[in-house]
């Protein structure tokens, strides 16, 4: 695996071994773009956390995967997978999805052991800024089912706003023009 194990407490963007590399400003919580190789280290995680992905009936598909479907799924050419690294060991994915004219949408999870610490809010908001910085966006969506309050913390605590309410879920959006860091 490529990545960075000792990051700067600063945001960075750095290219290492031709994989992209976020720094969060958590220390030791380097971000990186994953790929059909890391399929492996990604269908561990999700077995692992079966339970915990699954428990507002989402991710059902993540877990079904095979080893093969993990790393079809890692090379999606309208998205791009950033794999959260806490010092060495992958502990959740956050995936910028692109719509088109500067507007995304997020994908986001974190293996059942790694909840509650802060780790998911450090990544996104490294992603934020790269999408910010490095693609333009204008817009960032999220869509969480209402079960998930602390997915709807989550967002709220990154500057997202509710912008729509549908049955199966709550869409956020956040203006990336006016996001406080």
């Amino acid at each position: 695996m490529t990545y960075v194990s000792d990051v700067e407490a600063t945001f960075d963007l750095a290219i290492r071994g031709g994989a992209e590399v976020l720094g969060t400003d958590a220390d030791g919580l380097p971000l990186r773009i994953l790929s059909h190789k890391d399929a492996a280290a990604v269908m561990a995680l999700v077995q692992a956390s079966r339970e915990h992905l699954t428990q507002h009936g989402d991710y059902t598909d993540l877990v079904d995967r095979d080893l093969a479907a993990h790393g079809a799924a890692l090379e999606q050419a309208d998205e791009e997978p950033f794999g959260v690294f806490l010092k060495d060991e992958l502990v959740g994915i956050v995936s910028l999805i692109h719509y088109g004219n500067g507007v995304f949408g997020l994908g986001y999870w974190i293996g059942a052991a790694y909840r509650g610490r802060g780790l998911m809010t450090e990544a996104i908001a490294a992603v934020i800024r790269f999408a910010r910085d490095s693609r333009n966006a204008v817009a960032i969506w999220a869509g969480i089912k209402p079960v998930n309050s602390a997915s709807c913390h989550l967002v709220d605590r990154l500057g997202f706003r509710l912008a729509r309410e549908q049955d199966t879920h709550l869409s956020y959006c956040l203006d990336v023009a006016t996001w406080r860091e």
